[in-house]
């Protein structure tokens, strides 16, 4: 949950995602939202991730208009979803 941010600003957060799958595999993370305001600004998680280590994205949460407003994170693991995370904000 990003909190109240003002409109024009923004507000990052970062998360750390650790392959406990004991095989090496392949990483991707998107992030989607209907009204636009969450975007993946790095991301540490593409490509072969070996067991046991771990990888960093960043998500930014930019509001264009005062309310609440909700995305999603979906990380994917040898081509299929393995997690999926609510992101929420409120512009002001």
């Amino acid at each position: 949950n990003f909190g109240t941010v003002a409109v024009g600003s923004s507000l990052q957060g970062t998360g750390s995602i650790t392959n406990k799958s004991g095989t090496t595999q392949t990483m991707n993370v998107v992030v989607g939202g209907a009204n636009k305001p969450f975007a993946l600004t790095s991301n540490g998680c593409t490509g072969l991730l070996p067991p046991n280590l771990s990888c960093n994205v960043t998500v930014t949460f930019a509001p264009t208009a005062p309310g609440n407003a909700n995305g999603t994170v979906v990380i994917s693991a040898g081509g299929s979803p393995v997690a999926t995370g609510l992101l929420l904000g409120t512009g002001q």
